[in-house]
């Protein structure tokens, strides 16, 4: 299967119905600027970031989303998930979050990276 294109609004909305489970009754806004801000951070210096216990005011919701976001290849951890980093596959999607809306996402139709048919 061919790696997603973040540059292209379809290859995000397959990637997130795919990878991260999102599908059209969700509200793509939410999931988006959620993604960005978490991937935003992740993104950030570890020695310098705020702590991940000041992200998410439920820290069960933190280990949740970072373990889905490391499954899916978009963050790599060392010794513990609390102090993750980004990989390329996580900066290009964090760079198509912040270019592409989540109308654009959510409106996006043709042919994923996956080979499915959009529409």
């Amino acid at each position: 299967m061919k790696k997603p294109d973040f540059s292209k609004p379809i290859d995000i909305r397959a990637f997130l119905q795919n990878e991260l489970g999102q599908c059209g009754c969700s509200d793509l806004e939410s999931v988006a600027n959620t993604l960005t801000g978490f991937l935003g951070w992740m993104g950030e210096d570890i020695g310098t970031r705020r702590a991940y216990e000041e992200i998410f005011l439920d820290v069960g919701t933190f280990y949740l989303l970072a373990g889905i976001l490391d499954n899916a290849g978009l963050c790599e951890h060392g010794i513990s998930i609390r102090e993750p980093w980004l990989t390329n596959a996580g900066k290009s999607l964090l760079d198509g979050l912040k270019t592409i809306s989540p109308i654009a996402i959510d409106e996006a139709t043709g042919t994923g990276y996956d080979g499915i048919e959009y529409d």
